[in-house]
């Protein structure tokens, strides 16, 4: 009787770009960053104390209440457009870079990055056409959550194909990144739901949008000189406003 040959694991797919340092490089880069940050505060005299911290683990008792307030809607409706976004951003990935990649991840951040872009690309020509209407970019949000939602599905399930169980574990640093990821997100998620005070907020990334959307059209504005930069991330802001509002655009 002949043995049967001992199947072969197939090689771990190879990175879609290199995006990812090795650990040892990128627990360095941290390192520096962190270090970086505490001689910023120590030159200016800024400590946080253990009462600081007292007072940060205080305020995650009123994440209830926040979300209560409209932030968990404004969640899902963010969610449905980063899917939307993702799902649209997939195919010049998969048309670019192939399936694949180091897990699922790294895929959905590419491709969200695509999606946004080309998203934001589309706002533009729809403002310089005169049909920056609250309405129409509704139209638009939901088209996006639609097709973009389905294509995700889609390019997940030939991914699966494509490379059954190519998705790895997360090492130590891994998972250590997630977390600091975690807690800057959820920290900055506590501050959309405050005013918005900042100065760039109040005279370019918010103004500008609303503006351009009470006119109809991305008009000049030449009286403000931050009009002429780049507007990309400012058509995501006036999307956002014109689907629910301010707090959906800080976040």
């Amino acid at each position: 009787m002949s043995r049967a040959k001992p199947k072969k694991n197939p090689p771990p797919p190879e990175p879609i770009l290199g995006l990812l340092l090795p650990a040892p490089a990128a627990a360095l880069a941290a390192a520096l960053w962190l270090g970086f940050v505490a001689v910023s505060y120590a030159k200016r005299g800024l400590w946080f104390t253990p009462g600081d911290w007292v007072d940060g683990a205080g305020v995650l008792g009123h994440i209830p209440s926040i979300l209560g307030r409209g932030l968990g809607a404004n969640l899902l409706i963010l969610a449905a457009l980063w899917a939307g976004a993702a799902g649209l951003g997939s195919i010049p990935r998969r048309a670019l870079l192939g399936t694949g990649g180091t897990g699922r991840l790294e895929p959905m951040l590419i491709d969200a990055a695509f999606g946004f872009g080309s998203l934001s690309l589309v706002l533009l020509g729809f403002g310089a056409a005169g049909c920056f209407r609250p309405a129409i970019l509704g139209s638009l949000y939901a088209a996006v959550v639609a097709a973009g939602g389905a294509g995700l599905w889609l390019g997940r399930q030939v991914d699966r194909t494509a490379a059954p169980g190519a998705a790895g574990r997360l090492g130590f640093f891994g998972w250590a990144a997630l977390a600091i990821a975690a807690l800057a997100a959820a920290l900055n998620l506590l501050a959309t739901a405050a005013p918005e005070v900042f100065y760039d907020s109040l005279v370019y990334h918010l103004a500008l949008p609303e503006l351009y959307l009470r006119r109809g059209a991305v008009v000049p504005v030449p009286e403000n000189i931050y009009a002429g930069l780049p507007l990309g991330v400012q058509m995501l802001y006036a999307l956002a406003l014109s689907v629910s509002g301010e707090d959906l655009a800080a976040l």
